[in-house]
């Protein structure tokens, strides 16, 4: 698999996610779902920053400042009640956020990075990305994602 099309699955799965947490007004589904796509999007963003990205880097101008204002608004959601109001403000909002990067990634980032680095090379970044997501030892760029904040959050209440 090449890096871009495991990223442009991740993406799907995040989109997936965003649809679920529209579906529920239970607060105990909500917590569980914003958990994974804090997962999701955490993991995504440490191996698009610190392995795609600087792999890229020169044959293709990502712009990783979605990813600071990511971080900014799942930080702010992880300390919002799911049955608060502002729940569902903060959720579309990041969601807003995510589909504009996910629009650039896919329609000016992942092309270029397919005509100038190649499949041999992008199945080589996939294989980082995903050990760096398993936590392996052969991704040293990398630590292991960090815990999810949710359930610590969701427990300290």
């Amino acid at each position: 698999m090449k890096a871009t099309t495991m990223l442009r699955q991740q993406h799907r799965e995040v989109r997936k996610l965003f649809g679920d947490v529209k579906k529920t007004f239970n607060g105990d589904e909500r917590r569980t779902i914003l958990a994974a796509i804090e997962e999701k999007l955490r993991g995504h963003m440490m191996v698009e920053q610190h392995i795609f990205y600087p792999a890229v880097a020169g044959r293709v101008t990502p712009r990783p400042e979605a990813h600071h204002a990511v971080q900014i608004v799942l930080d702010e959601l992880l300390d919002v009640d799911p049955d608060d109001e502002r729940f569902e403000a903060k959720m579309t909002v990041l969601e807003e956020i995510i589909q504009r990067h996910v629009e650039e990634d896919e329609n000016v980032v992942f092309p270029a990075a397919d005509r100038r680095l190649g499949d041999e090379a992008l199945a080589e970044l996939a294989e980082r990305m995903q050990a760096a997501l398993d936590g392996a030892e052969s991704a040293p760029e990398m630590s292991a994602a960090p815990a999810p904040l949710v359930q610590a959050r969701a427990k300290s209440r």
